[in-house]
C-alpha cells in the first residue's frame, strides 16, 4: 500500500508542477495550443488533423488555463483565422497539428 500510494503522490507533484509550468512561463497563446495539442484526437489516419472534444464549457476551460473566458475566445478566434482550427459548440476541429505545434514553440 505504501508503494502505490507514494506512486500516486508523486504522479500529482508532477501534474501540479506542470501545472504551474504553464500557468507561470507560458503565454494564453501558448497555453491554449498546449492545451489543443495534449487533447486532441486524429481523424481516421491523419496524423494533421484531429478533433478536441470539450469537457467542460469555454468558460471553465479557460479558468483552467489561468485565462479569462475573453483572452480564451481571442486566442480560438486567433488561430481560426489563422485557418489551423474551426470552432463548434463542444469540439474544436484542428486541421494542421504541426502548424499548431510549431506555433506552440515559438
Amino acid at each position: 500500500m505504501g508503494i502505490v500510494f507514494l506512486e500516486l503522490a508523486c504522479k500529482r507533484i508532477d501534474q501540479l508542477l506542470g501545472g504551474m509550468y504553464v500557468c507561470c512561463l507560458r503565454n494564453a497563446h501558448q497555453r491554449v495550443n498546449d492545451f489543443l495539442l495534449k487533447n486532441v484526437k486524429p481523424l481516421g489516419r491523419s496524423r494533421s488533423q484531429g478533433v478536441v472534444s470539450l469537457p467542460v464549457s469555454k468558460a471553465m476551460l479557460a479558468s483552467s488555463l489561468n485565462l479569462s473566458a475573453e483572452t480564451f475566445s481571442r486566442e480560438l478566434h486567433n488561430l481560426s483565422e489563422m485557418g489551423l482550427i474551426r470552432v463548434e459548440r463542444t469540439a474544436i476541429h484542428v486541421y494542421d497539428l504541426e502548424q499548431l505545434h510549431k506555433q506552440c514553440i515559438s
